[in-house]
């Protein structure tokens, strides 16, 4: 069941990046913003829009990461939960004894996952972490030896920490007895191929000044710095040739494509883990927002026009950054910029959704059928055999008993021959095609005075059968969707 697929051109999609990119650029007052295009692993269009005065931009350029270093952050803890260095639900406390958590609520301990997924219930940070860049590691295990306070319970609730990527950070050398940063450069950057990432501060030749704006005025940031122990919560730099690679690393490999990363790691990485919120702000022509969850060191929300993406935005003083992708279409931008907070989020989002918007009905006809169960495409074939010419005997080969149990036989049979008495003989619409499970179809077909919608569901048994098979006027009659 080959389905023709519907895709944007790499010379129109870029065309919407560069008009989106250009005019946020502009609107947003920011000096200098790097980005790319990806599509279906491969980085395949960069381009730039800087300022007037300030100096040229590419996919070499070295921007901070800020918050985007979650991800690789989260990767690392996977990567050593697989060496079996530590498991994620281990309590903290077990392997950073020193760090006390106080609460006036009931709390179970807090343990690693929950750090990962920001549900440790510490509190949001932005503000305080954005003016510690100096703050060094035993500095950091002093606040924690204090005790650090939790405003919910652990593992109820979604609440943005960076305190808790910290502390995932200081959970990493601990494990490995090594620093933090080298662990990350030889098990995630390295194995990508990031070689122009790192947590030192690059050469000024290769890296653009942040700004940050006093009194309505947009100036200079202050020298940069290495960042101490927030460094595993935003401390990267990179530039667009590296974060592409880095998302097109796990996107390929959630794909099931040649990846330096384990698809099982890339699918943990990005599975929904707690819905934290509905955004208000959000719901405008861009796309309703049905909700935004987080996985591991991602955010992964889900759009009414376009189903879920990966993303995740960065800011910190002097620079904002976004990476996001569309996992059924296989598009993804990236986007770094260099003024304090800037929000290439906007521009990325809204280029992605347009470039993924055309593709959406046949993208999905197509993720349908490849994910459907061998059965499943027995079961449609027999489906509309029995349309057309039922068969008790055929009937009876693939369906569940409990298919008499809801409809008599000489019910079903009859509604069956009426319709492809009325409307029939019948070819089938594969573009129609929806799938709530692998094990499960609705689909049309067009018959030469009328059309039916036929929906089957498998029973989960070793052999399955048909335990729902509807022949419906409307989709909207379907049982399962």
């Amino acid at each position: 069941m080959a389905m023709p697929a519907r895709r944007l051109n790499v010379t129109e999609a870029s065309a919407l990046v560069d008009a989106e990119m250009g005019s946020a650029r502009e609107r947003l007052d920011i000096p200098a913003v790097s980005y790319g295009l990806i599509d279906a692993g491969e980085l395949v269009h960069v381009g730039s829009a800087v300022g007037p005065d300030q100096a040229e931009v590419d996919e070499l350029t070295h921007f901070r990461m800020s918050s985007l270093t979650k991800s690789v952050t989260a990767m690392t803890v996977l990567l050593l939960r697989d060496r079996g260095l530590l498991s994620l639900s281990t309590p903290v406390q077990q392997i950073l004894p020193w760090a006390e958590f106080h609460t006036e609520r009931v709390s179970e301990p807090v343990r690693i996952d929950h750090l990962l997924t920001m549900t440790a219930g510490l509190s949001t940070d932005d503000p305080w972490i954005d003016e510690m860049d100096d703050l060094a590691e035993d500095q950091f295990d002093a606040i924690l030896s204090q005790g650090v306070r939790l405003v919910r319970p652990a593992g109820t609730e979604f609440e943005y920490s960076n305190v808790g990527y910290a502390l995932l950070g200081r959970v990493i050398a601990a494990v490995t007895g090594m620093n933090y940063r080298d662990v990350v450069s030889e098990e995630v950057l390295a194995r990508v191929g990031m070689q122009r990432s790192s947590f030192k501060v690059p050469d000024a030749a290769s890296r653009v000044t942040g700004h940050r704006v006093i009194g309505g005025v947009l100036v200079p940031e202050r020298e940069e710095t290495p960042l101490g122990a927030f460094a595993p919560s935003g401390g990267l730099w990179s530039c667009v040739s590296d974060l592409a690679l880095w998302v097109a690393s796990l996107e390929a490999a959630a794909a099931g494509e040649a990846s330096p990363i384990p698809q099982h790691l890339a699918l943990e990485l990005t599975t929904p883990r707690i819905v934290n919120r509905l955004d208000s702000r959000l719901l405008t022509s861009e796309g309703l927002v049905i909700s935004h969850a987080y996985g591991y060191g991602v955010h992964v929300p889900t759009y009414s026009d376009i189903g879920r993406l990966v993303a995740h935005q960065g800011g910190s003083p002097g620079f904002g950054a976004d990476m996001r992708w569309h996992p059924l279409t296989r598009w993804g931008v990236v986007a770094m910029g260099n003024r304090g907070y800037a929000v290439v989020q906007s521009p990325s989002r809204r280029s992605l959704q347009a470039i993924v918007r055309s593709e959406m009905e046949s993208a999905t006809v197509a993720a349908a059928v490849g994910s459907l169960l061998p059965a499943t495409r027995s079961a449609m074939d027999w489906a509309e055999s029995l349309l057309e010419n039922w068969d008790d005997a055929a009937f009876d080969r693939l369906a569940a008993p409990s298919l008499d149990r809801q409809l008599s036989r000489d019910l079903r049979r009859g509604a069956a021959e009426q319709v492809a008495r009325e409307r029939g003989p019948f070819s089938r619409d594969a573009l129609s095609l929806r799938s709530a499970s692998p094990a499960h179809a609705l689909w049309r077909v067009q018959g030469r005075q009328g059309e039916a919608w036929l929906e089957v569901l498998l029973t989960p048994e070793a052999s399955p059968r048909v335990q729902q098979f509807g022949v419906l006027d409307d989709p909207s009659h379907a049982r399962i969707v």
